[in-house]
């Protein structure tokens, strides 16, 4: 049976539920592509760049934590599969 999408307003006023029965039917799949969340860190928790790595268990901490919530809200949302690339070009020449 064909549905048809409601207005944006209706939209953000859906609970999860809702959006999930919308779009898992659909099997939509996503790239998600993440890049700057070294930056995004710093950021958040500096208030200039940091002078040597001893932050970097607690980055690695936090944004696997946040792609973590950020995953269950998609999956929450009815997305069927998402893909993540893990590696980049530039990735040889970072530490």
């Amino acid at each position: 049976m064909h549905s048809t999408m409601p207005s944006k307003e209706d939209f953000i006023g859906l609970t999860s539920e809702h959006i999930h029965d919308l779009v898992y039917e659909k099997r939509l799949n996503m790239s998600l592509l993440l890049n700057g969340t070294r930056r995004w860190y710093i950021a958040e928790h500096f208030d200039a760049p940091p002078k040597n790595s001893d932050y970097f268990q607690h980055y690695l901490e936090t944004t696997l934590l946040k792609l973590s919530e950020l995953l269950t809200m998609l999956a929450e949302h009815g997305i069927y599969r998402v893909f993540i690339p893990v590696y980049s070009w530039h990735q040889p020449q970072r530490n």
